[in-house]
């Protein structure tokens, strides 16, 4: 292994190993953000991808930074049901990038609408990690990038 490839992965696991020091989600939100904000990330959540019934979208989320207002009005309009991100993480097992213009109605009925609207807030286009975990929970790490 090359001295170049060996530092990467020397830094990568003192970065995992930082992580596994904070003791708040936000303090783990913070971190990931510094870090993928050199790739020209602005927002960052940590969330469950679908509610069960009787849950928010508040039960869901972990941790987040986005932009302001943009959470109570995805929350109050109950979009993490309709998202079509959303719903492609449900179904894929890979990363994948988006843009606001990814979508219209055939993803579901108002697609476009929260495609619409995260675009407004400056949220154009991003990338969605899918975690598939055992016992069926269903996560994702999103990142947003401006």
């Amino acid at each position: 292994m090359t001295a170049k490839a060996n530092s990467f992965g020397q830094r990568t696991f003192d970065f995992i190993e930082g992580l596994d020091r904070l003791d708040t989600p936000e303090a783990v939100l913070d971190t990931m953000l510094r870090v993928v904000s050199r790739f020209g990330f602005e927002w960052l959540a940590f969330t469950g991808i679908l509610p069960k019934p009787g849950e928010t979208l508040d039960d869901l989320i972990l941790a987040h930074h986005s932009p302001d207002g943009l959470h109570d009005l995805y929350a109050n309009r109950d979009y993490v049901r309709i998202d079509p991100n959303m719903r492609r993480a449900l179904r894929s097992s890979s990363p994948f990038d988006w843009t606001w213009e990814d979508y219209g109605d055939e993803y579901g009925p108002r697609s476009t609408e929260v495609m619409r609207v995260l675009a407004e807030y400056t949220m154009e286009r991003g990338f969605f990690v899918p975690v598939h975990g055992a016992g069926g929970y269903e996560a994702a790490v999103a990142m947003v990038r401006h």
